[in-house]
């Protein structure tokens, strides 16, 4: 035991020490319940959206509610990394009350912010005319909004208490609050589906609400014991103690590139407002992503993990094959999802020769059924940055590079060619077949399958 009653792997983890025996079962332990944890987060939207399914008006219903959840996200990317934050700097009394206040900050901006678009004629200039979202969608989407108006706050406060959990070893304490999360969205969406007076929207809104808020105090109270252990240590000899302004040049980087990446909900929302049957296109994409954050789950974890767990040279030994091992099995549950629906399971007999409109499709579905997979990637490879405090290298989406398991993931930059969107995920057919997944614009990671020449199938020869 420690002098602050740490026990010695909880020390190694708090001081940033690797323990001498870091194996891969010692960290498959430590994420495994940040893993189960993100699951479970993931299975509250699928589950707000068909209770919504089953109310008067749901393709309106779901197509608001699907605005109002990108705004919000939108306005919390700021507070996300904070988890990250906090596991990385709260090592003591100094850093954690530091932290604290920042948080403190972020929060009041935040809840600001939210009151500002849902109260003033900032909505109309943000979602009517910015976005393009039809009127009748946009007047159910605002009531939303203005129920989640404390979303973000609890969101901060949440992630703040369990980026300190997952700094001193507590991560199981972070899956039973998802649990308690999913506990309180899940039972606020049914008890107010069968009592059927609300409009989807305000369900949606008052489930998600009930469920954040039971996971912020839970986290609060949860996190007790080890915020009394952390604010008991002083500060280390030789160490520089945390200021406000560190912090900030720390977090921004993590909240920029946030934010860029969740700019992307209400993109899509703008483009598909603009589609022929705009309604129903944004009532299906809530449901289309909101199973594919369930596959994406298991890699949501992994920064946590290796920011936590590993720096340095030690990612290269013991954490590179850690996502490997299980990216096959989601990137076949997806494509079995987006490739063969129920019912669906044998080839168009007219396109024999996958091609056409069906082709088309089945290759915008294969962009969702790798995303899990370089997600996955892209949150090893950035755990390090964090953890080194060089946020620049995360800021710019930088890779790894790993020979066993044959992929090679790296940044690459570059201006996107005509008609092709800055920052999304593509798939080129081929042998040589590259899938990107963007960070930032003109920062992609491609990930490429290594073929030798003898692997590759050789051409066949036409008769004739």
């Amino acid at each position: 035991m420690s002098e602050i009653g740490l026990t010695t792997s909880e020390t190694n983890v708090a001081t940033g020490a690797a323990s001498p025996a870091l194996s891969q079962w010692r960290i498959a332990a430590f994420w495994l319940p940040l893993a189960a944890s993100w699951l479970l987060m993931t299975l509250e939207g699928p589950f707000v959206n068909g209770t919504m399914a089953r109310l008067s008006d749901p393709a309106l219903m779901i197509a608001a509610f699907g605005i109002t959840l990108s705004l919000s996200i939108t306005i919390e990317s700021p507070v996300i990394m904070l988890l990250a934050t906090a596991t990385a700097l709260a090592r003591d009394r100094q850093s954690y009350l530091k932290i604290r206040r920042f948080t403190i900050d972020l929060m009041v901006l935040t809840t600001a912010l939210t009151a500002l678009i849902g109260w003033t004629p900032l909505y109309d200039i943000v979602v009517r005319q910015a976005m393009g979202i039809p009127t009748a969608i946009a007047d159910a989407a605002l009531p939303g909004l203005r129920i989640m108006l404390l979303w973000s706050a609890a969101i901060a406060w949440r992630r703040f208490k369990q980026g300190v959990m997952i700094r001193h070893n507590a991560t199981r304490l972070v899956g039973y609050g998802t649990i308690v999360r999913l506990v309180g969205s899940a039972g606020t969406a049914a008890a107010l589906g069968l009592w059927g007076k609300l409009p989807g929207v305000w369900l949606g809104a008052c489930a998600l609400m009930v469920g954040v808020i039971a996971e912020a105090v839970f986290a609060h109270f949860a996190a007790a014991p080890v915020v009394a252990r952390v604010t008991s240590s002083a500060v280390r000899m030789g160490e520089v103690e945390l200021t406000y302004n560190a912090l900030v040049r720390y977090h921004a980087p993590l909240a920029a590139t946030t934010l860029l990446l969740l700019l992307g909900q209400p993109i899509v929302g703008a483009a598909l407002a603009r589609t022929a049957q705009p309604e129903l296109a944004l009532a299906a994409w809530p449901v289309t992503y909101g199973l594919v954050l369930i596959f994406r789950s298991p890699g949501a974890a992994l920064p946590e993990a290796v920011i936590a767990l590993l720096g340095g040279e030690r990612y290269r030994a013991a954490g590179a094959p850690l996502w490997p091992h299980g990216r096959v099995d989601l990137i076949r549950l997806v494509g079995d999802l987006g490739f063969h629906p129920p019912g669906k399971f044998l080839p168009d007999p007219v396109d024999r020769n996958h091609t056409g409109p069906r082709a088309d499709r089945r290759a915008r579905r294969s962009v969702v059924a790798v995303d899990p997979v370089v997600d996955g990637r892209a949150g090893v490879a950035t755990g390090p940055a964090d953890e080194s405090q060089s946020d620049s290298a995360h800021h710019r989406g930088d890779g790894v590079e790993s020979g066993d398991d044959g992929w090679r993931a790296g940044p690459r930059c570059g201006t996107a060619l005509p008609r092709r969107p800055a920052c999304g995920n593509r798939v080129d057919g081929g042998d040589g077949r590259r899938v990107t997944r963007t960070l930032l614009p003109g920062a992609r990671i491609f990930v490429t399958p290594r073929r030798s020449s003898a692997a590759r199938p050789a051409p066949r020869e036409r008769d004739g």
